[in-house]
């Protein structure tokens, strides 16, 4: 029996419909699950943390659905949720406590979640 290690971007989200938006994006080498996104639908550098007003919640990028330069709508958590500090990412960097002035004000809250699957196997 396979089982998934993948990390989940946002781990609690009270209302889909007001959390999220669609945003078409243009594939980048660096974009990925988790990744911040700045106003513009473009990934955020960590230059950008505290514009940065979307975090990509697509876990097929982290399987290989997607290609660079590929456009498409992806779905974009941006309010009142809890995303997971340990899966979000800038395009040039890991997360590593930067300030996200504008997710934190939109009622984004940031949280590590260590998953343990060695009872799993």
């Amino acid at each position: 029996m396979a089982t998934s290690e993948r990390k989940n971007a946002v781990l609690h989200c009270a209302d889909v419909p007001l959390s999220y938006t669609s945003v078409l994006v243009t594939v980048t080498d660096t974009m990925g699950n988790g990744s911040l996104l700045v106003a513009a639908g473009t990934e955020a550098a960590i230059a950008d943390a505290a514009t940065a007003t979307g975090i990509i919640d697509d876990p097929k990028f982290d399987e290989g659905f997607y290609k660079v330069g590929d456009q498409l709508l992806v779905p974009v958590a941006q309010r009142n949720l809890i995303a997971n500090a340990d899966v979000i990412k800038f395009s040039d960097g890991a997360y590593t406590n930067e300030a996200l002035t504008a997710l934190v004000v939109a009622g984004v809250k940031l949280q590590t979640a260590t998953v343990d699957f060695s009872r799993l196997q």
